[in-house]
This record gives C-alpha cells, sequence and structure tokens, in this order.
C-alpha cells in the first residue's frame, strides 16, 4: 500500500477546510429489519434509509443483469465496488477534516488524485457523514457532506463507479440528495435547495452534477409510496406462503382430498394427464397425427385411456393435484 499523505505532499498543494458545525443532535442507530437498513429515531420511530427505498426503482434491470452474468460474478463485482467506494470515501472524508489521510491501494489512491480538484470547491463544512431523518417524510439516511460548494450551501455526495454514468442512469443520486436537503431542514431549520454529485470513474473520468432539488422532490413521494407497497406486498405473499404450506401440510397428514372452512372449501383438483413428446417422429408414423403432419395429443390419450398402452415416443404423465379455493355463497341475510 501506498501512504497517501507521503504521495501527496510531493505532487500538489493539500488544502485547509474551514469548518462551521452545527449543534450535535440526538443520536440515531441502525437496524436490520427483513434485510432492509432501517434507522431508530430517538422517539422510537423506525424509518428506512432512503438508498433502501430507491433500491427498488433499480431491482428489475439488476435482476436482469444477475441473469447475464451470474451470481457469482454480479457478487464479486459488487464487494469490489463496495471495497473500492469504501476506501475513495474515507480518502475525501480524511481530506475535508483535515486529518492524516490513510493508507489504500491504488485504484483508490488514483481516484482520489482525480476527485481533489471538485473536492477543493467545497468549504465552510456544516456536516460531514451525519446521520439524518424526517419524519415528515418518513425516512433517513446519512448525508457525506454538507458545505458550501463554489461558494452556495449544497449537499454534497461522493459516488465511484467502473465507468462514465448518462445522467438519466443517475436520477437516484439526485432524488436521494433531495431527500437529505429535506430531512437537514427538518432538523436545523436551514434550507437547502442545491445538490452535487460528484462520480469519480476507474477509466479517469470525473462528473459533477449540480442539480436544484425543486427539479425532484415530486419524484420523492411516490417512491417512498411504492416502497411502502411492497412492503405490504412482500408480507401479503409470506402470509400466502405460509397458508399455502399449512393447508397442503393438513391435508396430505390427514390424507383428505379437501378442507371445508366457515367461507368456503380449500382442496386438491385432478390435473389432467398430459404428453410430453420425445420423438415426434416415432409418434407420426405411429398415426398420432393432425392434418399438418403434427403430433395430435389428444388421440394419445384417448389410444392411453381405452388400452392403457404408452406409445412408444412419449411419456404419460399427471401433474400434482392443484390446490383450489372454492369461496362459499352466502345468501343475502345470512
Amino acid at each position: 500500500m501506498t501512504k497517501l499523505s507521503d504521495y501527496m505532499k510531493g505532487n500538489f498543494d493539500m488544502k485547509t477546510f474551514n469548518h462551521m458545525p452545527l449543534q450535535a443532535l440526538p443520536e440515531v442507530y441502525t437496524e436490520t429489519i427483513n434485510r432492509k437498513r432501517f434507522y431508530v429515531t430517538p422517539d422510537g420511530n423506525k424509518y428506512p434509509s432512503i438508498t433502501t427505498v430507491l433500491s427498488g426503482r433499480n431491482a428489475e434491470g439488476l435482476i436482469k443483469w444477475r441473469e447475464r452474468v451470474g451470481n457469482d460474478v454480479a457478487n464479486q463485482i459488487m464487494r469490489t465496488a463496495a471495497k473500492r467506494g469504501t476506501a475513495v470515501h474515507e480518502l475525501a472524508e480524511n481530506y475535508l477534516n483535515n486529518e492524516e489521510l490513510s493508507q489504500q491501494d491504488v485504484l483508490p489512491l488514483a481516484m482520489f488524485t482525480l476527485l481533489k480538484p471538485e473536492l477543493d470547491n467545497i468549504n465552510n463544512i456544516v456536516l460531514q457523514e451525519g446521520a439524518l431523518y424526517s419524519d415528515k417524510w418518513g425516512v433517513a439516511g446519512r448525508v457525506d457532506c454538507i458545505a458550501e460548494y463554489d461558494g452556495k450551501i449544497t449537499v454534497i455526495d461522493f459516488k465511484t463507479s467502473t465507468k462514465e454514468k448518462k445522467e438519466e442512469w443517475v436520477e437516484n443520486y439526485f432524488i436521494q440528495c433531495t431527500a437529505y436537503c429535506e430531512m437537514f431542514e427538518e432538523r436545523y431549520g436551514l434550507a437547502i435547495n442545491q445538490i452535487a454529485i460528484l462520480i469519480v470513474t476507474e477509466d479517469g473520468t470525473v462528473q459533477t452534477f449540480v442539480k436544484d432539488k425543486k427539479d425532484y422532490l415530486p419524484l420523492l413521494q411516490p417512491v417512498i409510496d411504492n416502497f411502502w407497497k411492497e412492503q405490504e406486498l412482500d408480507k401479503l405473499m409470506k402470509k400466502h406462503t405460509w397458508l399455502k404450506y399449512n393447508i397442503e401440510l393438513y391435508l396430505t397428514r390427514s390424507e383428505k382430498k379437501r378442507l371445508n372452512l366457515p367461507h368456503g372449501q380449500v382442496g386438491y383438483r385432478k390435473q389432467p394427464f398430459h404428453v410430453e413428446v420425445l420423438d415426434e417422429n416415432e409418434l407420426i408414423s405411429g398415426g398420432f397425427v393432425r392434418t399438418k403432419e403434427s403430433v395430435d395429443r389428444k388421440s394419445i390419450l384417448t389410444h392411453f385411456k381405452a388400452t392403457g398402452e404408452i406409445p412408444q415416443g412419449c411419456e404419460i404423465e399427471r401433474p400434482e393435484d392443484k390446490l383450489y379455493v372454492k369461496p362459499s355463497i352466502i345468501k343475502k341475510g345470512e
């Protein structure tokens, strides 16, 4: 590893940053609920982190990516990216705090070196790596930095990436920082309208996006609402799975085919036989054909039911009985 402070002394000037810390607020702590990060406030409220809330917006694309590259490769890429991001964040935090810079591998060192000119546009830091939450929005999170950026008070977030990103790909970052603006104003009574996303990539690019929170505030509530809808759906699916499992277990152990309940009936419904074609030519030559010279599955089943014989070239199977629910008809006045 290279000691970054030794490297930097001979390469560029170290800026001294001014800090204007605000009054400390009561601490919040994190708690994992159903593999999702929540913050517990001093009042005992549990709010999801804004990054957790936003993760659902990219879920479909992430699933497709995992299917394309495979889980092992995807996990390795994500571990590497997390390690890289943590290292660059640590260097940026040390630098902004006027602290001795930590030892790092070559890649984080190089990425920090690229990011430094953008960090030098920051001053009068009021909050760094601070936990925030909002009772109004019901979300929480930990902001990278709140300070003046190019002379204007700004919520600043540092990101790392393998390659350059198109602006439409990073909308979540803008919504995330908009939420931090709202949390900060609620906690400290100071309004912040500007957000800045600083992205440094492995291929040597530094991207800076400076935005106004008003352009992304309308997106915040729908994102939060969708998160809670997904949580309710997840609960319903778990209840459904639990109920289905226990009903099937009862029917199996009791050797019953149906169960009468106050509001209906649950049971197994036999499924029809299904023909799985193994050798189409064999079946066609055996006379099991339609006029288009294709296998006639219906005639195969008719032949099987009449003779019990399975023609060569196919298998006959019956799917497992399907569980059904038949509601009772409640007459008017009952």
